[in-house]
């Protein structure tokens, strides 16, 4: 680090422990959240999945979206000179607020791009585990 490595700290970083900053999963899909006034959208890049290989449950707070590619068994397998990409399963779960509305969570998914749709507004008491059909 040179003449420098005195000013920065490894353990910390910004301000912040290096442990704080959450960091994505090797392989794991990308994902842009957005607010819309009072809602808020997620939005997953999943290319090469169909929505019927999509599963989304609501377990407690714990959103997981997963993904697993259906694969003919009898289909022949190419040999890659190079393989950069191999996306055939996937899990990868959100700690949702109180604040969001179970029951109004809503998933469409059109050309490889998966959205959920949340409501800010108070949790209903009841359903602990929710599974979200993807339209």
């Amino acid at each position: 680090m040179g003449d420098f490595g005195h000013l920065i700290d490894g353990d910390h970083f910004l301000g912040r422990s290096a442990f704080d900053i959450q960091r994505k999963k090797e392989g794991e899909p990308k994902v842009n959240v957005l607010k819309k006034g009072k809602a808020f959208e997620l939005q997953m890049a999943l290319p090469g999945f169909s929505k019927e290989e999509i599963e989304i449950l609501l377990e407690g707070d714990v959103l997981k979206v997963r993904g697993e590619k259906n694969q003919a068994a009898e289909a022949p397998q190419p040999e890659f000179i190079l393989e950069e990409f191999d996306f055939n399963a996937f899990e990868r779960c959100f700690k949702l607020s109180p604040k969001i509305a179970r029951d109004a969570i809503e998933a469409t998914f059109e050309n490889g791009i998966l959205t959920l749709s949340f409501e800010d507004i108070p949790l209903v008491k009841g359903k602990t585990h929710i599974r979200i059909p993807v339209g």
